[in-house]
Formats: structure tokens, sequence, C-alpha cells
């Protein structure tokens, strides 16, 4: 069973400069498992998507993936909000958007070509 929590993935979001991009695409394939097969919490699951559209933002970008996997788990982490929800997990949400928002402004633009 894996367990993934906030300071491991604020790791891999803080030094992401720093791994080789050989590995995005094993690191954005493990991601997703756990996000999809583990019980995580909504902040822990958020966190994940946080920290792939980070690494997506740096120098991932030069990758071809697809990521509307990556929009779809978030929007369905979106989906699990109430107002009980804490507001630490809104933060968290707020951060995974703007990364969200700065990988697209960020990425170069793909001419059809």
């Amino acid at each position: 069973m894996h367990f993934l929590n906030k300071l491991e993935c604020s790791g891999l979001s803080k030094f992401a400069h720093l791994i080789n991009v050989d590995f995005f695409t094993d690191l954005f394939e493990c991601l997703k498992r756990i996000i999809k097969e583990e019980t995580l919490e909504l902040s822990d699951s958020l966190n994940c998507v946080s920290t792939i559209f980070t690494i997506l933002s740096g120098q991932g970008s030069v990758l071809d993936v697809d990521i509307g996997e990556f929009y779809a788990l978030l929007y369905q982490n979106i989906l699990l909000f109430n107002p009980d929800t804490p507001s630490q997990t809104f933060h968290i949400l707020k951060q995974a958007l703007t990364n969200t928002v700065k990988r697209k402004v960020h990425s170069p633009a793909r001419w059809p070509w």
C-alpha cells in the first residue's frame, strides 16, 4: 500500500526542476495510479494533482503528455467539496488551479502545421 502525504508532494513540487525529464512519465503514472487506486483524503489527492501540474509547468512542458486525465482527476476532486471541507483543503485547491493556469500560460503554442 502506498502512502503519499503532503510533505512528499510538496518536496516533489519544490524540487521538480532538479528531476530528470526522463523520469517524468513514470512519475506521472505513479501519481495517477496512487490517486486512482488508493483511498486518499481529498487534500492528499489534490496535492498529487497539484504536483503533477507544477511539474508540467516547468521542465515537463517539453513532454507530449495527455493531461486530460489529470484535469478529470482535478474536476472529480472539486465535486467532493462541501461546506464542511477544511479551509486548508480550499487552499490546496487554489494552488492546484493556479498550477493549471500557470501551465497554460507558460506552455509553448502548438501550431497545427
